[in-house]
């Protein structure tokens, strides 16, 4: 889902690129509630992301 979302890249850059780019994701809503869950700061990576979130420690 993120894989072409340049980094570095802040919060609401990263929610935006998810909203335009799941249509027809299914789990778009948890996603993007998993995102807004996330500090406000800017990411390196998408390890960075998951991290934050929770996903893996």
């Amino acid at each position: 889902m993120l894989k072409d979302l340049d980094f570095p890249a802040e919060k609401s850059k990263i929610i935006e690129f998810v909203k335009q780019r799941s249509s027809d994701n299914q789990n778009k809503e948890e996603i993007i509630s998993a995102l807004n869950k996330l500090e406000e700061r800017t990411y390196k990576n998408v390890l960075d992301i998951t991290m934050a979130a929770g996903l893996v420690y």
